[in-house]
């Protein structure tokens, strides 16, 4: 299994929990709605998903090591685990409103639907392969110079 496919597949399983729990499915609407108006509870809430999270994010560690996939410096596998969490649960909450939209392809070669979009993006961005050591500041640099040759700006 790909790299790709198996963060999909812990997104798919979160995202199917989601959808079959009334009571999960309101603590996010009420979470997205709600906490912005109450900030004295904004520390609670994070205690709370960081332990929700801390297995899924073990997942995400065993994944990405197994793929020979590092983080790109200053990233950490949580941070990593933290961003990818985001994007499910967003994606999570979007499909509360809009089902099927999580794993509805953009495009026909998109397995997994606009999830697998934004996650090969963000782990070219997040996290190095075997062969290339460049921090996040260079890769950055080496993108936008790319794209000011191609633009001529």
């Amino acid at each position: 299994m790909s790299v790709l496919d198996a963060l999909c597949a812990v997104a798919n399983t979160d995202i199917a929990t989601l959808q079959g729990n009334d009571v999960w499915r309101a603590m996010e609407v009420l979470a997205v709605g709600y906490m912005p108006l109450r900030p004295e509870l904004h520390g609670v809430a994070c205690d709370g998903y960081d332990a929700l999270d801390q297995e899924t994010y073990d997942l995400y560690r065993i994944v990405l090591d197994r793929h020979d996939r590092t983080p790109r410096p200053p990233f950490t596998t949580e941070s990593i685990g933290k961003v990818l969490q985001a994007l499910t649960e967003g994606a999570g909450i979007r499909e509360i409103f809009d089902h099927d939209c999580f794993v509805k392809p953009l495009f026909p070669s998109a397995k997994h639907g606009v999830y697998a979009h934004a996650v090969t993006a963000i782990l070219a961005l997040l996290t190095t392969g075997p062969n290339d050591s460049r921090s996040l500041d260079t890769l950055l640099r080496e993108l936008f110079e790319i794209c000011d040759d191609a633009t001529g700006h």
